[in-house]
């Protein structure tokens, strides 16, 4: 048993839930992942149960359940730690979570490795050509990546949904990723079908329902190294729709615009351009409502009657709150340069307050 990680995952999610400790050993009863640092007692008695022919054991502090991976045959042993109702059924559902991972370590491969390697940048530049063409992978085929990333506590379950829906598609690879996202490498997305593409496969993991926040993609690769590049790309229009596109589900590295390059500012930058633009708290002090019929203005091109039309408001109380925002800031988001400058400034302010948090 190994992927401690996602067992650990898995064990603090059970904690969250049930507010028991959960751990996970092998056959032997030692300790793979655990959510405390068991007591003396608490070893021995695991020791005890691992030697013994039981494949249940509880009393009032602790529940043990010994189960076995088919296909791998081995034994494994779950226990939950605290008193509380419904033990066995959570010790079994925890079962099954430790299988899932067994299973998703199982399909590890040579080819899995080298291009997990390669996309962390852990492998020579050199050796990548040499490698590829030693595992049937063609180095010069064009392709493109994905990032799929998980609501926080689901990483484990996106992997192994990951693996499973996509184990027999032809040119497609499923990699273990850092921070707990999955990267799916595809060949022949042509670059008009790149976001259909993503659509397919945010659709394809179960998209919000099964906790899948959104899906990352960069541009398209013609060799194998160049995917290192990629895979960057993507991450950074994952990290920047934070931010910038917090509500939109599919972004590319291509769409980012200027938040590709407000996201490297520094918090001095910032604060810099802030403040030769605005007063202390001026940009801070503009409400809600107001900041998001500006949103509405940009994405409509500056256009006052189409944006009174999409947010189903008079067009004058649109000029009230434009008026509003110009009295407040000093800056009429109906002049394109003053609407670029604001357009900025909130960007900016966003970037400056993800650094100081």
């Amino acid at each position: 048993m190994n992927s401690g990680s996602m067992l650990s995952e898995a064990l603090e999610e059970v904690k969250k839930i049930t507010s028991m400790d959960a751990l996970a050993a092998d056959e032997n009863g030692v300790v793979k992942a655990s959510t405390k640092e068991l007591s003396n007692d608490e070893e021995r008695l695991l020791a005890t149960f691992a030697l013994s022919d039981k494949m249940c054991y509880e009393d009032r502090a602790v529940y043990l359940l010994k189960d076995k991976y088919e296909g791998a045959d081995i034994d494994f042993i779950v226990a939950l730690l605290g008193s509380g109702s419904g033990r066995n059924t959570v010790a079994a559902l925890l079962a099954l979570q430790v299988k899932q991972v067994l299973k998703g370590n199982e399909s590890r491969t040579p080819v899995n490795d080298l291009l997990s390697n390669l996309l962390l940048d852990n492998i020579l530049q050199t050796n990548i050509e040499s490698e590829a063409n030693y595992l049937g992978i063609d180095p010069g085929a064009r392709r493109r990546i994905f990032i799929a990333q998980a609501a926080e506590g689901r990483e484990s379950a996106l992997l192994t949904k990951a693996r499973n829906t996509f184990a027999e598609a032809d040119g497609v690879y499923v990699v273990s990723v850092e921070r707990g996202r999955t990267a799916l490498i595809t060949e022949g997305v042509e670059p008009d079908k790149a976001r259909v593409k993503a659509e397919e496969i945010y659709e394809a993991l179960g998209g919000e329902k099964n906790g899948v926040v959104r899906v990352g993609y960069g541009l398209e690769t013609e060799s194998l190294d160049e995917l290192i590049g990629a895979y960057r790309q993507a991450i950074t229009a994952l990290e920047v729709s934070v931010l910038f596109k917090p509500g939109e589900a599919i972004v590319s590295y291509e769409s980012l615009g200027a938040g590709r390059i407000i996201n490297t500012l520094s918090a001095n930058i910032c604060e810099a351009f802030i403040s030769e633009n605005f007063s202390p708290g001026q940009i801070d002090g503009i409400d809600q409502e107001i900041l998001h019929t500006v949103e509405v203005f940009f994405d409509n091109s500056l256009n006052i009657s189409e944006t009174a039309r999409k947010m189903f408001i008079h067009r004058n109380t649109l000029i009230y709150r434009l008026n509003k925002l110009y009295n407040q800031i000093g800056l009429d988001v109906r002049n394109f340069e003053d609407a670029m400058t604001f357009k900025l400034a909130s960007m900016v302010n966003k970037k400056y307050k993800a650094l100081k948090s």
